[in-house]
């Protein structure tokens, strides 16, 4: 008896994760299309009319900081291939903001699992070890978004 139901469990996961896959394909060739056309009319209605995005924009100057880590990331190949990255996934970072965000989405990622999962006061090693899967993670949170 439980064995059928197991069976009967997996084909339907299965059959679920199949039509999730046909589902993501046929919907990213859609939002491909639709970004293709929207820059293309974009690109079309520019060159008849100008470019009205400069007229009148109030240009947020970047902070100290941020122009601290733009500088010491630039030049780099981590800044080449991150640029490369942030510009297909149409992302308006730059490399050293990312960076930024990599190195904060580590440490509260950590903070938090810490916390979670056995930390505080008289918590030994599994808090510590928890704290250093955290980070770990939330290294790649950014990436995965």
């Amino acid at each position: 008896m439980s064995s059928t139901i197991l069976i009967v469990l997996g084909g339907l996961i299965l059959i679920s994760l199949i039509a999730g896959i046909f589902i993501t394909i046929t919907s990213e060739k859609e939002l491909v299309e639709e970004r293709i056309e929207k820059y293309l009319e974009a690109e079309h209605s520019e060159l008849e009319f100008g470019s009205s995005e400069t007229e009148g924009e109030d240009t947020e100057k970047p902070g100290i900081l941020t122009e601290w880590i733009n500088s010491r990331v630039a030049g780099s190949n981590f800044a080449e291939k991150t640029e490369t990255m942030l510009a297909q996934a149409d992302m308006k970072f730059k490399p050293g903001e990312y960076a930024a965000m990599l190195i904060v989405s580590s440490i509260l990622t950590g903070v938090v699992v810490y916390f979670l999962f056995g930390g505080g006061p008289g918590s030994g090693l599994s808090g510590q070890v928890f704290a250093l899967v955290g980070l770990v993670v939330g290294f790649f949170i950014p990436r995965i978004y």
